[in-house]
Protein backbone atom coordinates (compact mmCIF):
# COMPACT_ATOMS: atom_id res chain seq x y z
CA UNK A 1 0.00 0.00 0.00
CA UNK A 2 1.33 3.45 -0.90
CA UNK A 3 2.03 5.81 1.96
CA UNK A 4 -1.02 7.98 2.57
CA UNK A 5 -3.42 5.48 1.00
CA UNK A 6 -6.54 4.65 2.97
CA UNK A 7 -8.55 1.43 3.01
CA UNK A 8 -11.14 3.18 0.87
CA UNK A 9 -8.46 4.12 -1.69
CA UNK A 10 -7.32 0.51 -1.85
CA UNK A 11 -10.90 -0.75 -2.29
CA UNK A 12 -11.53 1.71 -5.11
CA UNK A 13 -8.26 0.77 -6.80
CA UNK A 14 -9.04 -2.94 -6.55
CA UNK A 15 -12.53 -2.36 -7.91
CA UNK A 16 -11.17 -0.42 -10.87
CA UNK A 17 -8.68 -3.20 -11.63
CA UNK A 18 -11.44 -5.82 -11.61
CA UNK A 19 -13.85 -3.74 -13.71
CA UNK A 20 -11.21 -2.86 -16.30
CA UNK A 21 -10.17 -6.50 -16.53
CA UNK A 22 -13.73 -7.79 -16.94
CA UNK A 23 -14.93 -5.16 -19.39
CA UNK A 24 -11.82 -5.13 -21.56
CA UNK A 25 -10.85 -8.80 -21.77
CA UNK A 26 -12.23 -12.10 -22.98
CA UNK A 27 -14.83 -13.82 -20.71
CA UNK A 28 -13.23 -15.29 -17.59
CA UNK A 29 -14.00 -17.20 -14.41
CA UNK A 30 -13.32 -16.08 -10.84
CA UNK A 31 -10.11 -18.10 -10.83
CA UNK A 32 -9.02 -16.46 -14.09
CA UNK A 33 -9.70 -13.09 -12.48
CA UNK A 34 -7.60 -13.98 -9.43
CA UNK A 35 -4.68 -14.93 -11.67
CA UNK A 36 -5.09 -11.93 -13.97
CA UNK A 37 -5.40 -9.28 -11.24
CA UNK A 38 -3.29 -10.80 -8.48
CA UNK A 39 -6.07 -10.11 -5.96
CA UNK A 40 -7.25 -12.66 -3.40
CA UNK A 41 -10.40 -14.73 -3.94
CA UNK A 42 -12.23 -13.10 -0.96
CA UNK A 43 -11.48 -9.65 -2.42
CA UNK A 44 -12.69 -10.78 -5.85
CA UNK A 45 -15.88 -12.22 -4.35
CA UNK A 46 -16.61 -8.98 -2.48
CA UNK A 47 -16.18 -6.86 -5.61
CA UNK A 48 -18.20 -9.22 -7.81
CA UNK A 49 -21.07 -9.15 -5.32
CA UNK A 50 -21.09 -5.35 -5.49
CA UNK A 51 -20.94 -5.31 -9.31
CA UNK A 52 -23.80 -7.83 -9.50
CA UNK A 53 -25.94 -5.67 -7.22
CA UNK A 54 -25.29 -2.71 -9.52
CA UNK A 55 -26.39 -4.70 -12.57
CA UNK A 56 -22.97 -4.47 -14.20
CA UNK A 57 -22.27 -8.22 -14.33
CA UNK A 58 -24.20 -11.48 -14.35
CA UNK A 59 -23.43 -15.20 -14.42
CA UNK A 60 -22.48 -16.37 -17.88
CA UNK A 61 -21.94 -19.75 -19.53
CA UNK A 62 -21.14 -22.68 -17.24
CA UNK A 63 -18.01 -24.68 -17.99
CA UNK A 64 -17.84 -28.46 -18.21
CA UNK A 65 -16.85 -30.01 -14.90
CA UNK A 66 -14.94 -33.23 -14.26
CA UNK A 67 -16.23 -33.22 -10.70
CA UNK A 68 -17.39 -30.73 -8.12
CA UNK A 69 -19.30 -27.54 -8.70
CA UNK A 70 -18.85 -26.30 -12.30
CA UNK A 71 -17.29 -22.88 -12.76
CA UNK A 72 -19.01 -20.25 -14.89
CA UNK A 73 -17.89 -17.25 -16.82
CA UNK A 74 -18.51 -13.78 -15.43
CA UNK A 75 -20.55 -11.88 -18.01
CA UNK A 76 -20.38 -8.07 -18.15
CA UNK A 77 -23.77 -6.50 -18.88
CA UNK A 78 -22.65 -4.20 -21.66
CA UNK A 79 -26.15 -2.93 -22.41
CA UNK A 80 -26.80 -1.79 -18.84
CA UNK A 81 -25.80 1.72 -19.86
CA UNK A 82 -25.38 3.91 -22.93
CA UNK A 83 -23.57 7.16 -23.56
CA UNK A 84 -23.96 9.76 -26.30
CA UNK A 85 -21.28 12.04 -27.66
CA UNK A 86 -21.71 15.03 -29.97
CA UNK A 87 -18.85 16.57 -31.92
CA UNK A 88 -19.23 19.94 -33.62
CA UNK A 89 -16.62 20.94 -36.18
CA UNK A 90 -16.36 23.70 -38.76
CA UNK A 91 -18.71 22.06 -41.23
CA UNK A 92 -20.39 19.12 -39.56
CA UNK A 93 -22.17 17.76 -36.49
CA UNK A 94 -21.50 14.11 -35.63
CA UNK A 95 -23.37 12.15 -32.96
CA UNK A 96 -22.52 8.66 -31.68
CA UNK A 97 -23.94 6.28 -29.07
CA UNK A 98 -21.93 3.52 -27.38
CA UNK A 99 -22.58 0.86 -24.77
CA UNK A 100 -20.25 -0.17 -21.94
CA UNK A 101 -18.20 -2.57 -24.12
CA UNK A 102 -17.60 0.07 -25.61
CA UNK A 103 -19.35 -0.80 -28.87
CA UNK A 104 -20.44 1.89 -31.31
CA UNK A 105 -24.19 1.27 -31.61
CA UNK A 106 -25.38 4.19 -33.70
CA UNK A 107 -23.93 7.22 -35.46
CA UNK A 108 -25.22 10.15 -37.46
CA UNK A 109 -23.66 13.00 -39.43
CA UNK A 110 -25.26 16.30 -40.45
CA UNK A 111 -23.45 18.92 -42.57
CA UNK A 112 -23.76 22.25 -40.75
CA UNK A 113 -21.39 25.23 -40.79
CA UNK A 114 -20.36 26.25 -37.28
CA UNK A 115 -21.66 29.53 -35.87
CA UNK A 116 -21.72 30.60 -32.26
CA UNK A 117 -25.35 31.69 -32.46
CA UNK A 118 -28.61 30.76 -30.78
CA UNK A 119 -29.90 29.40 -34.08
CA UNK A 120 -26.92 27.09 -34.53
CA UNK A 121 -26.98 25.63 -31.02
CA UNK A 122 -30.76 25.24 -31.14
CA UNK A 123 -30.33 23.25 -34.36
CA UNK A 124 -27.70 21.01 -32.72
CA UNK A 125 -30.08 20.41 -29.81
CA UNK A 126 -32.77 19.38 -32.32
CA UNK A 127 -30.38 16.92 -33.97
CA UNK A 128 -29.64 15.41 -30.56
CA UNK A 129 -33.34 14.99 -29.74
CA UNK A 130 -33.97 13.37 -33.13
CA UNK A 131 -31.05 10.98 -32.57
CA UNK A 132 -32.35 9.96 -29.14
CA UNK A 133 -35.86 9.42 -30.53
CA UNK A 134 -34.63 7.45 -33.55
CA UNK A 135 -32.64 5.09 -31.34
CA UNK A 136 -35.41 4.74 -28.72
CA UNK A 137 -32.91 5.45 -25.96
CA UNK A 138 -34.14 4.34 -22.53
CA UNK A 139 -33.70 7.39 -20.25
CA UNK A 140 -32.95 5.14 -17.26
CA UNK A 141 -29.96 3.65 -19.12
CA UNK A 142 -28.60 6.91 -20.52
CA UNK A 143 -25.41 7.54 -18.55
CA UNK A 144 -24.80 11.00 -19.93
CA UNK A 145 -24.26 13.22 -22.96
CA UNK A 146 -21.09 15.10 -23.82
CA UNK A 147 -20.34 17.76 -26.40
CA UNK A 148 -16.82 17.92 -27.83
CA UNK A 149 -15.44 21.13 -29.33
CA UNK A 150 -12.37 21.90 -31.43
CA UNK A 151 -11.35 24.47 -28.83
CA UNK A 152 -8.92 25.03 -26.00
CA UNK A 153 -11.24 24.65 -23.01
CA UNK A 154 -10.63 26.22 -19.62
CA UNK A 155 -13.44 24.69 -17.57
CA UNK A 156 -12.92 26.64 -14.36
CA UNK A 157 -13.37 29.82 -16.40
CA UNK A 158 -16.28 28.32 -18.38
CA UNK A 159 -14.69 29.54 -21.61
CA UNK A 160 -13.41 27.93 -24.80
CA UNK A 161 -11.04 29.58 -27.27
CA UNK A 162 -11.12 28.90 -31.01
CA UNK A 163 -9.60 30.36 -34.16
CA UNK A 164 -11.99 32.30 -36.38
CA UNK A 165 -10.54 33.88 -39.53
CA UNK A 166 -7.12 34.30 -37.92
CA UNK A 167 -8.44 35.78 -34.68
CA UNK A 168 -9.18 34.09 -31.37
CA UNK A 169 -12.83 34.09 -30.32
CA UNK A 170 -14.37 32.91 -27.04
CA UNK A 171 -17.27 30.54 -26.46
CA UNK A 172 -19.37 31.02 -23.34
CA UNK A 173 -19.82 27.41 -22.19
CA UNK A 174 -22.58 28.29 -19.72
CA UNK A 175 -24.62 29.79 -22.52
CA UNK A 176 -23.93 26.83 -24.80
CA UNK A 177 -25.26 24.41 -22.16
CA UNK A 178 -28.41 26.49 -21.78
CA UNK A 179 -29.37 25.80 -25.40
CA UNK A 180 -29.74 22.06 -24.72
CA UNK A 181 -32.72 20.25 -23.21
CA UNK A 182 -30.39 17.67 -21.62
CA UNK A 183 -27.53 18.20 -19.20
CA UNK A 184 -24.30 18.05 -21.16
CA UNK A 185 -20.61 17.89 -20.35
CA UNK A 186 -18.33 19.93 -22.61
CA UNK A 187 -14.93 18.54 -23.61
CA UNK A 188 -12.09 19.02 -26.10
CA UNK A 189 -12.58 17.01 -29.30
CA UNK A 190 -8.95 15.91 -29.76
CA UNK A 191 -8.62 14.74 -26.17
CA UNK A 192 -11.86 12.77 -26.48
CA UNK A 193 -10.70 11.21 -29.75
CA UNK A 194 -7.60 9.94 -27.97
CA UNK A 195 -9.77 8.67 -25.13
CA UNK A 196 -11.89 6.68 -27.61
CA UNK A 197 -8.82 5.06 -29.13
CA UNK A 198 -7.23 4.22 -25.79
CA UNK A 199 -10.35 2.49 -24.45
CA UNK A 200 -12.20 1.36 -27.56
CA UNK A 201 -9.13 -0.17 -29.20
CA UNK A 202 -7.76 -1.53 -25.89
CA UNK A 203 -4.43 0.24 -26.20
CA UNK A 204 -2.01 -1.30 -23.72
CA UNK A 205 0.88 1.13 -24.28
CA UNK A 206 1.14 4.91 -24.17
CA UNK A 207 0.26 6.62 -27.47
CA UNK A 208 0.05 10.02 -29.08
CA UNK A 209 -3.22 10.47 -30.93
CA UNK A 210 -3.33 12.80 -33.94
CA UNK A 211 -6.77 14.06 -35.00
CA UNK A 212 -6.94 15.14 -38.63
CA UNK A 213 -10.04 17.09 -39.55
CA UNK A 214 -10.60 20.69 -40.74
CA UNK A 215 -7.93 21.42 -38.15
CA UNK A 216 -5.31 19.15 -36.58
CA UNK A 217 -5.15 18.44 -32.87
CA UNK A 218 -3.99 15.69 -30.61
CA UNK A 219 -3.92 13.94 -27.27
CA UNK A 220 -1.13 12.42 -25.21
CA UNK A 221 -2.41 9.18 -23.71
CA UNK A 222 -0.71 7.45 -20.78
CA UNK A 223 -2.20 4.41 -19.05
CA UNK A 224 -5.38 5.00 -21.07
CA UNK A 225 -5.83 8.48 -19.66
CA UNK A 226 -5.37 11.94 -21.16
CA UNK A 227 -2.37 13.89 -19.92
CA UNK A 228 -3.71 17.40 -19.34
CA UNK A 229 -0.66 19.60 -18.87
CA UNK A 230 -2.69 22.64 -19.94
CA UNK A 231 -5.73 23.48 -22.06
CA UNK A 232 -3.48 24.00 -25.10
CA UNK A 233 -1.27 20.91 -24.92
CA UNK A 234 -0.93 18.62 -27.94
CA UNK A 235 -2.13 21.24 -30.45
CA UNK A 236 0.12 19.59 -33.03
CA UNK A 237 -1.52 21.42 -35.91
CA UNK A 238 0.36 24.54 -34.86
CA UNK A 239 3.83 23.00 -34.92
CA UNK A 240 5.95 24.96 -37.38
CA UNK A 241 7.18 22.68 -40.18
CA UNK A 242 8.01 25.30 -42.86
CA UNK A 243 9.68 28.65 -42.20
CA UNK A 244 7.58 31.42 -43.83
CA UNK A 245 5.31 28.74 -45.29
CA UNK A 246 1.59 28.76 -45.99
CA UNK A 247 -0.69 30.97 -43.92
CA UNK A 248 -2.49 29.11 -41.13
CA UNK A 249 -5.88 29.81 -39.57
CA UNK A 250 -4.04 30.99 -36.45
CA UNK A 251 -2.47 33.84 -38.43
CA UNK A 252 1.06 32.38 -38.41
CA UNK A 253 2.90 30.76 -41.30
CA UNK A 254 4.19 27.25 -41.85
CA UNK A 255 2.00 25.34 -39.35
CA UNK A 256 1.27 21.64 -39.90
CA UNK A 257 -2.40 22.64 -40.06
CA UNK A 258 -1.76 24.69 -43.20
CA UNK A 259 -0.36 21.62 -44.98
CA UNK A 260 -2.16 18.58 -43.62
CA UNK A 261 -5.67 19.49 -42.45
CA UNK A 262 -8.58 18.41 -44.63
CA UNK A 263 -9.21 22.11 -45.29
CA UNK A 264 -5.69 22.49 -46.69
CA UNK A 265 -6.13 19.52 -49.01
CA UNK A 266 -9.53 20.53 -50.38
CA UNK A 267 -8.36 24.13 -50.71
CA UNK A 268 -5.44 23.14 -52.93
CA UNK A 269 -7.46 20.78 -55.10
CA UNK A 270 -10.69 22.79 -55.21
CA UNK A 271 -12.63 19.56 -54.60
CA UNK A 272 -14.26 17.59 -51.84
CA UNK A 273 -12.18 14.86 -50.19
CA UNK A 274 -14.14 12.16 -52.03
CA UNK A 275 -13.58 13.88 -55.37
CA UNK A 276 -9.89 14.41 -54.66
CA UNK A 277 -9.16 10.79 -53.79
CA UNK A 278 -11.24 9.54 -56.71
CA UNK A 279 -8.97 11.67 -58.89
CA UNK A 280 -5.89 10.17 -57.25
CA UNK A 281 -7.22 6.66 -57.83
CA UNK A 282 -7.95 7.36 -61.51
CA UNK A 283 -4.43 8.68 -62.12
CA UNK A 284 -4.87 12.46 -62.08
CA UNK A 285 -1.20 13.61 -62.02
CA UNK A 286 -1.94 16.97 -60.37
CA UNK A 287 -3.84 15.30 -57.53
CA UNK A 288 -1.15 12.64 -57.13
CA UNK A 289 1.50 15.36 -56.79
CA UNK A 290 -0.61 17.17 -54.18
CA UNK A 291 -1.03 13.92 -52.23
CA UNK A 292 2.70 13.17 -52.27
CA UNK A 293 3.48 16.66 -50.98
CA UNK A 294 0.80 16.17 -48.33
CA UNK A 295 2.31 12.88 -47.17
CA UNK A 296 5.82 14.36 -47.02
CA UNK A 297 4.70 17.24 -44.78
CA UNK A 298 2.64 14.88 -42.63
CA UNK A 299 5.69 12.64 -42.23
CA UNK A 300 7.75 15.65 -41.10
CA UNK A 301 5.17 16.43 -38.40
CA UNK A 302 4.80 12.83 -37.25
CA UNK A 303 8.57 12.31 -37.17
CA UNK A 304 8.94 15.36 -34.91
CA UNK A 305 6.29 13.98 -32.55
CA UNK A 306 8.00 10.58 -32.52
CA UNK A 307 11.39 12.08 -31.63
CA UNK A 308 9.80 13.90 -28.67
CA UNK A 309 7.56 11.14 -27.27
CA UNK A 310 8.99 7.86 -28.64
CA UNK A 311 5.56 6.22 -28.69
CA UNK A 312 3.21 4.92 -31.35
CA UNK A 313 1.33 7.70 -33.13
CA UNK A 314 -2.25 6.87 -34.03
CA UNK A 315 -3.95 8.86 -36.78
CA UNK A 316 -7.66 9.58 -36.43
CA UNK A 317 -10.31 11.99 -37.60
CA UNK A 318 -11.99 12.30 -40.98
CA UNK A 319 -8.71 12.13 -42.89
CA UNK A 320 -7.73 8.79 -41.38
CA UNK A 321 -10.35 6.96 -43.46
CA UNK A 322 -8.65 8.13 -46.66
CA UNK A 323 -5.09 7.72 -45.38
CA UNK A 324 -5.61 4.02 -44.67
CA UNK A 325 -4.88 3.33 -48.35
CA UNK A 326 -1.60 5.27 -48.23
CA UNK A 327 -0.30 4.24 -44.82
CA UNK A 328 2.53 2.16 -46.33
CA UNK A 329 3.83 5.17 -48.28
CA UNK A 330 3.64 7.30 -45.14
CA UNK A 331 5.51 4.65 -43.16
CA UNK A 332 8.18 4.51 -45.87
CA UNK A 333 8.71 8.27 -45.59
CA UNK A 334 8.92 7.97 -41.81
CA UNK A 335 11.58 5.26 -42.04
CA UNK A 336 13.67 7.55 -44.25
CA UNK A 337 13.33 10.52 -41.88
CA UNK A 338 13.83 8.87 -38.51
CA UNK A 339 17.39 9.35 -37.20
CA UNK A 340 17.31 6.22 -35.04
CA UNK A 341 16.28 3.70 -37.67
CA UNK A 342 12.78 3.22 -36.24
CA UNK A 343 10.41 1.34 -38.53
CA UNK A 344 7.63 3.58 -39.78
CA UNK A 345 5.03 1.14 -38.50
CA UNK A 346 4.81 3.16 -35.28
CA UNK A 347 2.35 5.35 -37.22
CA UNK A 348 -1.00 3.65 -37.70
CA UNK A 349 -4.68 4.36 -38.30
CA UNK A 350 -7.17 4.61 -35.41
CA UNK A 351 -10.34 2.63 -34.85
CA UNK A 352 -13.18 5.16 -35.07
CA UNK A 353 -12.23 7.48 -37.93
CA UNK A 354 -14.33 10.63 -38.19
CA UNK A 355 -16.46 9.57 -35.19
CA UNK A 356 -13.55 9.29 -32.74
CA UNK A 357 -14.33 12.58 -30.95
CA UNK A 358 -18.04 11.75 -30.67
CA UNK A 359 -17.37 8.26 -29.32
CA UNK A 360 -14.76 9.50 -26.86
CA UNK A 361 -16.99 12.27 -25.57
CA UNK A 362 -19.59 9.68 -24.64
CA UNK A 363 -17.05 7.34 -23.07
CA UNK A 364 -16.41 9.92 -20.36
CA UNK A 365 -19.74 8.82 -18.87
CA UNK A 366 -18.99 5.11 -19.38
CA UNK A 367 -15.76 5.57 -17.48
CA UNK A 368 -17.55 7.38 -14.67
CA UNK A 369 -20.15 4.60 -14.41
CA UNK A 370 -17.57 1.84 -14.29
CA UNK A 371 -15.43 3.72 -11.78
CA UNK A 372 -18.22 4.60 -9.33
Amino acid sequence: MERGSTNRDVRLTNRKVVVNTLFHSEPMTKQDLVIKTGLSLPTINYILKDLTAQGLITQGEKLDSSGGRPASYIQPVFDSGYSIGINVSENCVRIAMSDLAPKLLSKDKSPMAFEDTKEYWTAVNSLLKQFIAKNSVNPSKLLGISLSLTSAITLHEEKASYFNNQRIDQLDLVQVRNYFDHDITITNSSKMAGFAQAWGAMETEDIVYLTMNETIGGAIMSKRDVLNFSSKNAMFGHMSIEKDGRKCSCGKKGCLDAYCSTRALTGLSGTTLDEFFEGVDTGNPAYQAILEDYLIHLAVGINDIRVIFDTDIVIGGEMSTYLQRYIERLQELLREMNPFGDPGTYARIGKYGEYDSSVGAGLVHNNRRLSS
